[in-house]
């Protein structure tokens, strides 16, 4: 059973913390053949599901367009390189394996860092996962924190961070002698809330963000509210497979580019993510 770790710390993992200095954040799209030969003449193929507002998501306006904070965030970083995208989408089990067959180059939307995904992956970590807990209206259970999930039932998407950081939940009220979290596993986070709004489970985890955009909707106002809300230890942002150091370092000197110049900063706002789980990028493997 995994578990979340505060990765910056974690003995398992491999942080190089690099500098945006002038040479590391300079953006050169007419060189790509000489700073990244591996991927000259190449597309880029990004995989994404877009069902994790505000970091990817289909545009309500045009179902055609993938919009959000981490597909402008791709955007931009390899133009930086001079690259092009193809992206690929699919719900989050069916597309977690292809960057680890090789199938795509990166994967993005909100993807946390793990020890078993680091087995198979490599990442570059922009920010921290902040999470909230979403009942029914009018919180029949009375759930104002961690010890008051004990017992309950929850549904998560298989493989989201939320369904790791409910288990690790799950795990502390066995410890400490209280019954377990019943967690029902679904394809994806609408699923997971038709389960809530049904009356089938009685929470969901979801990031905050996104929770805050779900409750505030014409339907959410009448079905659901936050119980409460967290920041954990763990950290997110971009994933490769392991061994492609060449993507690893497009990434990580794009994102540095976007720091220098506070772009992404200016995107964090766009999309109401609270600066304060931007972190310092980092490489992760």
């Amino acid at each position: 059973m995994m578990h979340f770790k505060n990765v910056i710390l974690s003995v398992g993992a491999i942080a190089l913390q690099f500098v945006a200095t002038q040479a590391l954040a300079a953006c050169a799209p007419d060189n790509v053949s000489n700073k990244y030969p591996g991927y000259a003449g190449k597309a880029v193929v990004v995989a994404v599901t877009p069902m994790t507002p505000p970091f990817t998501m289909k545009n309500p306006d045009n179902l055609d367009e993938l919009i959000g904070l981490e597909i402008e965030l791709m955007k931009e970083v390899m133009a930086c390189a001079g690259l092009e995208i193809e992206w690929l989408t699919g719900k989050w089990s069916g597309i977690l394996p292809t960057v680890f067959s090789g199938a795509s180059d990166v994967m993005v939307g909100n993807v946390v860092y793990r020890d078993d995904r680091a087995k198979q992956g490599d990442f570059v970590v922009f920010m921290r996962n902040k999470q909230t807990v979403v009942v029914k209206k009018g919180n029949p259970h009375g759930i104002a924190g961690p010890d008051s999930l004990c017992g309950l039932e929850a549904a998560q998407t298989i493989g989201a961070a939320s369904a790791f950081a409910m288990q690790d939940y799950s795990d502390k009220c066995e410890a400490k002698g209280k019954p377990a979290i019943g967690i029902q596993m679904s394809e994806d986070q609408e699923s997971a809330f038709r389960q809530l709004s049904a009356g089938r489970v009685d929470m969901v985890m979801e990031g905050t963000v996104s929770a805050e955009k779900r409750i505030s909707s014409l339907v959410g106002q009448k079905r659901f509210e936050a119980a409460f809300s967290f920041t954990s230890d763990a950290v997110a942002g971009a994933m490769t497979r392991n061994g492609n150091d060449e993507m690893l370092q497009i990434l990580a000197d794009g994102i540095a580019a976007m720091k220098e110049s506070g772009r992404i900063d200016t995107l964090f706002d766009k999309y109401g993510i609270d600066r304060e789980q931007l972190i310092p990028a980092q490489i992760l493997k």
